[in-house]
């Protein structure tokens, strides 16, 4: 799986695609942390899993991130919209928010990038 991530005018903005693999959500996972650990504050993102064509992921995958990301404590809370146009990303995406039931994250799915940035802005 390839990932870009930018920041762009306060918001985290994460493109992921081609496969994903379990190695590839905690590379993932460990890039976002080092650019979450300086940020004052945290930022809002988007995650783009539109062009995810494949996954290699099961549920304990999903579980294990949710868990990893429940252990870290943030300056601020912050908004995840999480954007995936097929059902089986929109599965993940779901379980994935389900899972992560952390204090500080608010997480949503949509279907397409205009309805999740409209939603960021607010």
């Amino acid at each position: 799986m390839a990932f870009q991530i930018v920041l762009q005018e306060g918001l985290l903005h994460v493109q992921l695609s081609g496969t994903l693999s379990r190695a590839d959500l905690d590379h993932l996972a460990s890039a976002i942390e080092k650019l979450e650990a300086p940020a004052l504050p945290v930022p809002d993102r988007i995650i783009d899993l539109t062009r995810v064509t494949e996954t290699a992921i099961d549920s304990a995958d999903v579980l294990a991130i949710a868990e990893r990301r429940k252990q870290r404590r943030f300056p601020n809370s912050f908004r995840t919209a999480l954007v995936a146009g097929r059902p089986i990303g929109k599965g993940y995406a779901r379980m994935f928010q389900v899972l992560n039931d952390h204090p500080q994250i608010t997480i949503e799915v949509f279907s397409d990038r205009e309805t999740a940035l409209r939603w960021l802005a607010q």
